[in-house]
């Protein structure tokens, strides 16, 4: 899987899990799939303001860790790019590469 598809390949489910529109969902997250939603990509949708430094993104990419023990520079790359989804501030996107 490239990053690229790394990127797209989540949206549509997080898109499913935000449709009924829960509560407990933080704002820079609702924003960000607001954004999908409204047909932003998803390379295009995370929020990166100053108030958006949040840890959404790291709940999310675990998964990615998992799919690529062996390849440590594709896991840093996808974990940057699917974090990103929601959580595009600099801060955010260096947070999910160390962790």
């Amino acid at each position: 899987m490239t990053v690229a598809n790394s990127v797209t390949a989540p949206a549509p489910r997080m898109l499913a899990c935000y449709r009924p529109h829960p509560r407990d969902i933080g704002n820079a997250t609702r924003t960000s799939l607001s954004r999908l939603e409204h047909g932003v990509a998803p390379s295009q949708s995370g929020v990166s303001e100053e108030n958006t430094q949040a840890n959404g993104s790291l709940m999310r990419i675990m998964p990615v860790a998992l799919a690529n023990l062996d390849h440590p520079e594709r896991m840093r790359d996808e974990a940057q790019a699917v974090g990103a989804i929601t959580h595009a501030h600099p801060l955010c996107i260096a947070t999910c590469n160390t962790y």
